[in-house]
Parts: C-alpha cells; sequence; structure tokens
C-alpha cells in the first residue's frame, strides 16, 4: 500500500529472523510463523517495522494492508490459537483458523484490534478504507446482505467484518 504521503507499507509473514533496514525481528521459535507490517519512506528507509503473532509456536497471516487519508495502517489476516498484538492478545475459541484486523497510527503506535470467529474456518484476504472516513469494525459469522449462494459455498461460510463509517 502506498500512504497518501508516498509512502510504501508492506505486510507479510516470515519465521526466524528477517531485517529491515535495520530493524530486526525474530520469532519465538524456528516453527513459528509470525507478521511483520514495514513503513519505508520514499526514498526508501525504513520508518517502522512492527512484528506481532503467537507467543508460542503457531502460523500466523498477516495477507493485506491499506491506509486511510489520515495514514492510519490497517492490516488483516488469519491465526489459530491466540494472537498478540502489543500488549493485547486476540483469543480463538474454536480449533479452526480466526480474522483479525489491527490499526497502527501514521508513526507505527498500535491502537486496536479486533478478531472475528466462528464455529467454521474464517479467512480474512482484503482490507480496503474509504477516503476519509474513520474506521471500526464489528464481526458478523455471515453477511446477510450476500446473496446466501456467495455467502455459502460448501461446508463454509463467509466470513466478513463489516465497516461502520462515520465522518472525521
Amino acid at each position: 500500500a502506498i500512504d497518501t504521503d508516498g509512502n510504501l507499507l508492506a505486510c507479510g509473514t516470515f519465521g526466524g529472523t528477517v531485517n529491515f533496514g535495520g530493524v530486526t525481528l525474530t520469532t519465538p521459535s524456528t516453527s513459528d510463523l509470525d507478521c511483520f507490517v514495514v513503513k519505508y519512506n520514499t526514498s526508501g528507509t525504513v520508518l517502522w517495522a512492527k512484528q506481532f503473532g503467537s507467543r508460542a509456536a503457531g502460523s500466523d497471516l498477516a495477507n493485506s494492508i491499506t491506509t486511510d487519508q489520515t495514514g492510519n495502517v490497517y492490516v488483516t489476516g488469519d491465526y489459530y490459537s491466540k494472537i498478540g498484538i502489543a500488549n493485547d492478545t486476540l483469543t480463538n475459541f474454536n480449533a479452526l483458523s480466526a480474522i483479525y484486523l489491527v490499526r497502527y497510527s501514521p508513526t507505527g503506535t498500535y491502537e486496536w484490534a479486533l478478531n472475528g470467529t466462528s464455529t467454521n474456518q474464517n479467512f480474512s484476504r482484503q482490507v480496503v478504507c474509504d477516503p476519509g472516513i474513520e474506521r471500526r469494525s464489528r464481526f458478523f459469522q455471515q453477511c446477510k446482505l450476500l446473496d446466501p449462494g456467495i455467502a455459502r459455498r460448501g461446508h463454509r461460510q463467509l466470513a466478513c467484518f463489516f465497516v461502520e463509517a462515520r465522518r472525521n
């Protein structure tokens, strides 16, 4: 993603140790996969890099990143048991995957995180923000507004974040 100042934002998953322009992130174990978020300025210099994930061996995925017009950063992905983000822990109460949405300030300060679980597997693949709109998200097990043929395919339900928009 590119913010309004032209800075580049990236997210993903890593195992072991990764270095972003002098910022080193390391997972708790070699079998662990954690998430990263990194912000580069227009010259390619790392402004900040963050790591989050399970506090024990596990696989956590960061699948999509975006920004709003004020530069806040939003990341979404999936996790299995628990995922630690800053001082918060999101918990999945089923044996399958859950989804999360996390927000950082333009300077990389953690602001909040939300999770969504259901009795089925949950996968989060994309996050999008409209210009100038503050985002607050709520999780629903299935999207009532969608065509049932889209919301349910086989044994899986579509999991989504419903976004309530408020003008800044």
